[in-house]
Parts: C-alpha cells; structure tokens; sequence
C-alpha cells in the first residue's frame, strides 16, 4: 500500500477522485472528536492555493503540507482565515488564573497562527516593511484582516525565522510533528493532540492517489461543458440533416 511520501503539494490538489477538503470533511464527520471544526472551503482554497506565499516554497512535501494543515486548522477552528484573538479589553489584559501576565490589547494574537506580544509583531512587521510601535490597535486589524501579503507573509517569516519555529518546521518533512506543535502553541498536551491529527491524517491517506491538476480543479465544470458541447453539436448535426 503506498504511503505517498514522495508526493509534492503544489496547491489543493486530489484525493482519489475528490478534492482534499471533500476528503477531509467526509472523514471529519466521523471523527468529530479528533477533529472538532467543520472545514471552511473557501478560506481553505485560498489559503492551500499560496502555498509560495505562506511558505517561501513552491511545493511542500504531503508532510509539511498536513503539519501545517493541521496547525492552521486549529488556530483558525476550521476558518482558514486571518482572525484575531478573541477577549476584551480587560480580559487580555489581565493576569490569568495561573499568574500569567497579560499582555496590552493591541499585541494581542492575529493571523493564520496568531502572531502575539509587540516583540513578536516587531520581528515579523519589520521584515514587511511596517513599524509595529506607529501602527494603531485598529490599523493593526486591517492589515492582517485585508492584507493577504501581511497575514500570509506572517506566516512565512514565523516559519522560516529562526527565532520562532524555523527549526521545528523543517523537521516536519521527517514527520516530526510534536515539537512543531508545541513550538507554534507553547502546550505538550496540544504537541501530542496535533500529532494525533497529523498521524491520522497521513494514515487516512495512505494507499489512495494523490495529484496535483488544473484540470481536476474544475472537472465537475470541464465535464459538464463537454456533456453539453456534444449534445448541441448532435443536435445540429441532426437538425443540419
């Protein structure tokens, strides 16, 4: 049974005879409790078709791509989207019940993995080409809510910046899930949990034919079109008679 393991990911690309989210929400409806959040389609196409602009790369291998998968699902709960840490003011920024001390509003976590705390939004603000200290709590929100170079760039940095999780990303191409994990959220409890999801994953996989096509992006429409194609083009060759 293959594993795929040479298999490169170039975009959304074919499980089978089905798009990958097609395959992930049918095996998400039986496995609710491994995998909580329904799949956002949209925000999942565009996220896995700028691959190069997340990532820095053209391709990723089927394991970086689910590493990643995995991880953004869980930062976003199924959205895909650029979102921001959910609280109020007052909630961020006070102590938690553990001592932890708040941070202020306005450094509080954005994006695809929430980036959060001004030293961070420094590091990946300046390698953008924005100051973080001159931009407002509310100009904050529209860069990384409507600015795809921004919330995607963001991404890229924080997994190719060696001061955040450069290296646990690149062992993720030798399946070494956990510690790339608990690298993006702080937790071991979460590094196992993600590398359950991964694992499973992968599993789920295994065997089935994987591919990238432009063809197949659309072959419901391409299929459709030729249907009707042939049947006008027999009706006039009929009427022509």
């Amino acid at each position: 049974m293959s594993s795929n393991n040479n298999f490169l990911v170039k975009g959304n690309f074919w499980v089978d005879d089905n798009a990958f989210y097609t395959f992930f929400e049918s095996m998400q409806k039986g496995n609710s409790g491994l995998f909580p959040h329904k799949l956002n389609v949209a925000g999942y196409e565009k996220w896995s078709n700028n691959i190069a602009k997340w990532s820095g790369r053209t391709e990723l291998s089927l394991n970086e791509f689910i590493g990643v998968f995995c991880i953004v699902y869980n930062e976003t709960g199924g959205l895909f989207e650029s979102i921001s840490e959910q609280g109020s003011v007052e909630y961020i920024e006070s102590p938690g019940p553990n001592g932890k001390i708040g941070y202020p509003y306005k450094s509080r976590g954005r994006g695809y993995i929430q980036v959060t705390h001004a030293s961070s939004y420094r590091i990946v603000l300046g390698q953008l080409g924005y100051d973080y200290d001159a931009l407002t709590n509310e100009e904050l929100d529209k860069l990384f809510f409507d600015n795809d170079e921004v919330a995607f760039g963001a991404l890229r940095i924080w997994f190719n910046d060696a001061r955040f999780a450069k290296k646990t990303f690149d062992r993720l191409k030798l399946g070494e899930f956990r510690a790339f994990g608990q690298a993006i959220s702080g937790s071991p409890a979460y590094g196992q949990l993600y590398e359950n999801r991964c694992m499973y994953l992968l599993k789920s996989l295994s065997g089935k034919k994987l591919e990238n096509s432009l063809l197949l992006k659309n072959k419901n429409k391409i299929i459709d079109t030729l249907v009707v194609g042939t049947l006008l083009g027999v009706g006039f060759f009929l009427l022509s008679s």
